[in-house]
């Protein structure tokens, strides 16, 4: 899984964060950045 984060403070801009791939019906997880979130994307294969 992957995220893409915009965060609303031009200074952080876009954050990029990867958790471990994982085989179907395992969890995985990525943290997101503190504060004010203006746009998500999450990458699933």
């Amino acid at each position: 899984m992957a995220i893409t984060v915009l965060h609303v403070n031009p200074a952080v801009g876009y954050v990029y964060n990867v958790g471990p791939w994982v085989s179907p019906g395992a969890v995985s997880s990525a943290t997101i950045p503190p504060g004010t979130i203006i746009s998500l994307r999450v990458q699933t294969r």
